[in-house]
């Protein structure tokens, strides 16, 4: 009988270009997944896909001219990197997304010009960090947001231009730290 069990890829596409609308939407990526400095034009859907296989690498990928959508993505099994990636001109959808067993590094990641949606997303098992991450003109939503079991790093982040809501988040386990984080409208 066919097996049940979904289809698992890997993906290695550093410095690709995406001019059309990009759908991994519910795939699963079962080795390392390659990113790193790949430029997203349109649309770039990557709604209910696991990672569980290794590393993430999405490190200075640029999302621009549509909205970059990880709500109900799984990462885990190693490290989700988006260090240095730029979200601009559309939103980024991070809700309920889950980061378990590897850090999450956003450090120095970009959000402008579109709402930042880490609503009820879930970051366990390692660091979360923000560390100099920007956030303007658009909202920074981490509402019900739930850090456990690594430190929370949003040291020197700016948030600017438009609300950062913190409502319901959760911290456990680790440090939060705010340090030098600047919030201004």
């Amino acid at each position: 009988p066919a097996s049940k069990r979904p289809f698992s890829l890997h993906l290695a596409a550093q410095h690709a270009v995406f001019l059309a609308p990009a759908d991994a939407s519910g795939v699963e990526f079962g080795s390392p997944a390659i990113l790193a400095q790949a430029l997203f034009r349109s649309t770039a859907n990557f709604s209910k896909v696991e990672f569980s296989g290794g590393d993430t690498n999405f490190s200075h990928a640029e999302f621009s001219g549509g909205h970059a959508d990880f709500s109900d993505a799984k990462f885990s099994g190693g490290h989700a990197n988006f260090r240095g990636a730029e979200f601009s001109g559309g939103h980024a959808n991070f809700s309920d997304a889950k980061f378990s067993g590897g850090h999450a590094n956003f450090w120095g990641a970009e959000f402008s010009g579109g709402h930042a949606n880490f609503l009820s997303a879930e970051f366990s098992g390692g660091h979360a960090n923000f560390l100099s991450a920007e956030f303007s003109r658009g909202d920074a939503d981490f509402r019900s947001a739930e850090f456990s079991g690594g430190d929370a790093d949003f040291r020197g982040a700016e948030f600017s231009g438009g609300d950062a809501d913190f409502w319901r988040a959760e911290f456990s386990g680790g440090h939060a730290n705010f340090l030098s984080a600047e919030f201004s409208r």
